[in-house]
């Protein structure tokens, strides 16, 4: 997981500059299979 190495804009209501979260779902998976089932959790916390 890490984060794009970009940050963004939202346009739509707040103006804040984000950045997205990248979740490799490929690594360790066998060529050809699909993928049968993902998950992720995180949680938001204030920086310290």
């Amino acid at each position: 997981m890490k984060l794009s190495p970009e940050d963004w804009v939202d346009g739509f209501q707040t103006q804040a500059v984000c950045r997205n979260i990248l979740i490799d779902l490929t690594s360790g998976a066998v060529a050809n299979e699909p993928l049968r089932e993902a998950r992720v959790e995180w949680t938001l916390a204030p920086a310290p």
